[in-house]
């Protein structure tokens, strides 16, 4: 017969764990190896994964620019084709650095860029901010008032050599801006990237359109710093590997003349207000391979739980394999003719 504490307690806390003294060795735990190498196999997983996303996270300009909004990141070639090249050598003097400056001004005068053979007037080739600001208003639909003011801005913009639109063109605005600020910013060229959802073709009427310009298109793009809220891009031409139609997921960049605030009726019935920018020709960008927020997070709060109930599982192993020390030290083994405790 095997003795057993006196106290009551202590005898019931025996009874229970009876299995824990006999079945296996003092000291070790059932299964704690295989939990053990369970949470390093989550550990690694978790490491890789918060590697991989943010390796590509932080490879993406546009992570740049949501930390620093003032910076003017951008790795899309400008619309004339070619990145064009302006740093120049240390020997180099300012002079000759301005010298080269104005006689590549001076060739660029020469070239007219007129691809669509619109009629240049003096409205064309000059943008007056302060004859659109009196005629343009926000938060309201297409007004026959303005559409001279649009045909006048697709005008020059189909006229303007399209280096020097992008050069123009403001990076640092924001949606944001364009929203809260819209009379300040109005006829402003601005820089905008985003992802085209649909595109519609308008035929124009050559009676009431002086500068012959035939059709332009419309299109709803989601940009990059306002992924819910969409913004309206007209322009003249469009560039090849798109047509129009709905359900598009093509992502571009464009560089245009902020118009207004347009007023549209949404899907939920509501009135609701999008920039409206009117540009030449907007640029295909290729498609970002980059973990998108929503997925990110959600992904990361999976890694973070599984961690937490890795971590939970580790704690109550140990848990279990301290009792089980604890028993083993104060009860004796039983014998090999008796292996279960006998009643008192």
């Amino acid at each position: 017969m095997l003795d057993l504490p006196n106290d009551p307690l202590r005898i019931a806390e025996v009874r229970s764990h009876r299995s824990l003294s006999s079945d296996r060795p003092r000291g070790v735990a059932g299964g704690a190896f295989s939990a053990g190498l369970w949470v390093r196999l989550l550990l690694m997983a978790g490491l890789l994964f918060a590697v991989v996303a943010g390796f590509d996270r932080v490879r993406d300009p546009r992570f740049w620019a949501d930390i620093f909004p003032g910076l003017a990141l951008d790795t899309t070639l400008p619309p004339g084709g070619a990145v064009v090249e302006v740093a120049q050598s240390s020997a180099t003097s300012g002079e000759e650095r301005e010298k080269e400056v104005r006689s590549e001004t001076a060739r660029a005068s020469e070239v007219v860029f007129n691809p669509l053979g619109l009629v240049q007037t003096g409205e064309c080739s000059e943008i007056d901010a302060e004859t659109i600001r009196g005629v343009v208003q926000d938060k309201t639909g297409s007004r026959a008032e303005e559409s001279l003011i649009l045909q006048q801005l697709l005008c020059r913009a189909a006229t303007m050599d399209p280096t020097e639109l992008a050069r123009q063109s403001r990076r640092d605005l924001l949606f944001s801006n364009l929203v809260h600020e819209s009379d300040r910013y109005r006829g402003t060229p601005v820089h905008r990237r985003g992802v085209l959802r649909s595109l519609v073709l308008h035929e124009t009427d050559p009676t009431t359109n002086p500068y012959g310009l035939l059709r332009y298109y419309q299109g709803w793009m989601f940009t990059d710093d306002q992924p819910t809220n969409p913004t309206v891009v007209v322009f003249a031409r469009l560039p090849e590997g798109i047509s129009p139609g709905e359900g598009l997921s093509q992502e571009i960049s464009i560089d245009a003349f902020y118009f207004k605030l347009l007023a549209f009726r949404s899907k939920d019935g509501k009135t609701r207000f999008a920039p409206m920018l009117v540009g030449d020709m907007p640029t295909l960008r290729e498609k970002s391979h980059v973990i998108g927020p929503s997925l990110a997070q959600a992904l990361g709060t999976v890694a973070v739980v599984g961690l937490l109930m890795a971590a939970y599982l580790v704690w109550q192993r140990r848990q279990d394999r301290d009792f089980s020390n604890r028993i083993g030290q104060t009860l004796p083994r039983p014998s090999a003719t008796n292996s279960l405790f006998e009643e008192p």
